[in-house]
């Protein structure tokens, strides 16, 4: 991690006129450092590939973080999605051959293809440019799955896939892997899972903090409103480049409770300054201001805060409150 300039990181996007280089540089002063003492474990560890298995250890090495290098490594091993390139070796560029799509999809994804960051310099339209292998990924996996076709939204997912891949078929079976096992109905016509993460998350907080729950009732302000797009972009274009990165780290090892997790950490995290707001747009406004806090843009912590204020959050109860809330919506419809 660092900066190609002043006004470019490392994975190519331009900073912003108001960007906080004081803020960002004591947390590189310190994050430097944290790099360097993981990197001399990760290297021990990834002389067997085979040793990024479920383990308490491999959870908590990557909980703190996976050094840049190893990082496609690490997610392709840990997703599973080595497992089925190396199962379907000639798979992706079968289906490029024969994508075989609607007009309409292929229209949508190259439209959205000249709309992915165009604050980054690899994606802009030049002989070395991420754009052509962008569309590729798109394209093959609108073709592989059907059900899912292509999602708006789902270009900055690949576009990020492909930052710290640089390789086609590695990005797209970590898409297949995050689309269809992590995310599944995200991004379905009903995007019934992501209406359904919405209102667990909603549940949660009604349980842990019933006064900010009625806070945001009394003010009319509705959590999926303002989540569905935390969730529906993994976070990506709206956290910081480097968080979004640590968040995939455990999102690829542990599953989307990550995703729950850092949610509800961007919101008690900010309960005080919530509470003191009576007023709907104001309220609106911290929403859409939070996630690019000097909170946020220290990953470390921001990560450390998402195992420590959430506290215990069993996989059992996320899968009850997620099946209630599966059922509610169902029966609103029925």
């Amino acid at each position: 991690m660092g900066s190609i300039n002043g006004e470019i990181d490392t994975y190519g996007f331009m900073r912003q006129s108001d960007f906080d280089y004081d803020s960002y540089e004591t947390f590189m002063n310190k994050y430097l450092r944290i790099l360097a003492k993981r990197l001399s474990k990760w290297e021990k560890l990834m002389k067997n590939k085979e040793s990024v298995k479920r383990t308490r250890k491999v959870k908590r090495y990557i909980r703190k973080g996976i050094p840049s290098n190893f990082r496609t490594e690490v997610w392709m091993y840990a997703s599973f999605a080595q497992f089925n390139k190396e199962k379907f070796p000639n798979k992706y560029s079968e289906i490029l051959a024969h994508p075989n799509l609607d007009k309409v999809v292929i229209d949508s994804i190259e439209l959205d293809i000249k709309r992915t960051y165009p604050d980054n310099i690899y994606f802009k339209e030049l002989d070395d440019s991420l754009l052509k292998p962008l569309s590729n990924v798109l394209t093959a996996y609108a073709s592989y799955n059907r059900n899912v076709g292509y999602c708006q939204g789902l270009n900055y997912i690949a576009g990020m896939l492909l930052l710290v891949t640089k390789d086609e078929s590695n990005t797209f079976w970590l898409l297949v892997q995050l689309l269809d096992k992590f995310v599944p109905d995200f991004y379905t016509s009903r995007m019934l899972g992501l209406r359904v993460e919405c209102q667990v998350l909603d549940l949660l907080i009604k349980s842990s903090h019933p006064d900010l729950h009625e806070h945001f009732k009394i003010h009319n302000i509705t959590i999926e409103l303002f989540v569905s797009k935390w969730f529906i972009c993994l976070f990506v274009d709206v956290l910081p480049v480097e968080t979004v990165l640590r968040l995939w780290d455990c999102l690829f090892y542990e599953g989307s409770k990550i995703l729950l997790r850092a949610a509800f950490t961007l919101i008690i995290i900010n309960k005080k300054n919530f509470l003191q707001l009576n007023e709907f747009t104001e309220i609106c406004n911290l929403f859409k201001n939070i996630p690019l806090s000097k909170e946020t843009l220290d990953c470390h912590y921001f990560l450390q805060c998402c195992f420590n204020v959430p506290k215990s959050f069993p996989m059992s109860k996320v899968l009850q409150l997620r099946d209630d809330a599966s059922q509610s919506l169902l029966s609103s419809v029925s």
